[in-house]
């Protein structure tokens, strides 16, 4: 929404916001830290944030100071040290990415929408081959999770059936982050 420019990341499946180290985006004066950033844990995401927050005072004031310098190089070292655990973990915990492997037709897809992988399977045809379109027929990935669980499995069997490789643009539509104010709440609202 903010037009961040983001990459494929091939081995998580999904877009990441481009960022320097500091966690500068695309976008002059927008930061990206935690779990915005990618999902690497708090201690991560706790040690990007105070980078991200002296680098926005360094551009604020124009000067740095020891004391921020000292804090700075702190955050740098714990960044680097989990960012080294997060690797190790992932590597221990690695496993197969599984969509539809081990499931049977009777296999619960869409918990949200209490979708099988059968009814899900028949919403994709030749007609609606992708995710979006198989989303508008079945209402897979209409529920509370908005697709975060079963999106995958949507993606797999959309991309099964139309050869279409898998990449950024094969998911459901993005949604807004936002959530609709009621008029009476702005109606009411003091000035």
């Amino acid at each position: 929404m903010l037009g961040c420019r983001h990459q494929w990341d091939e081995s998580l499946k999904t877009l990441v916001v481009e960022r320097d180290a500091d966690g500068r985006t695309s976008v002059p004066e927008t930061y990206v830290i935690g779990d915005s950033a990618q999902v690497h844990g708090a201690k991560v995401a706790q040690a990007r944030g105070v980078i991200a927050g002296a680098s926005i005072v360094a551009d604020l004031e124009g000067a740095t100071s020891r004391s921020r310098d000292r804090e700075l190089g702190a955050a740098r070292r714990n960044l680097a040290r989990n960012l080294r655990f997060q690797t190790a973990l992932n590597r221990v915990f690695a496993a197969p990415v599984l969509t539809v492997e081990l499931a049977t037709p009777e296999t619960t897809v869409c918990r949200c929408e209490s979708l099988s992988l059968d009814t899900v399977s028949r919403g994709i045809d030749d007609l609606t081959a992708s995710a979006g379109a198989s989303k508008r027929v079945s209402r897979v990935g209409m529920g509370k999770c908005q697709g975060r669980y079963c999106g995958p499995v949507v993606v797999a069997l959309s991309a099964l059936r139309s050869g279409v490789t898998v990449d950024e643009r094969s998911g459901f539509a993005p949604q807004v982050p936002f959530k609709p104010t009621p008029i009476s709440v702005i109606a009411s609202a003091e000035q």
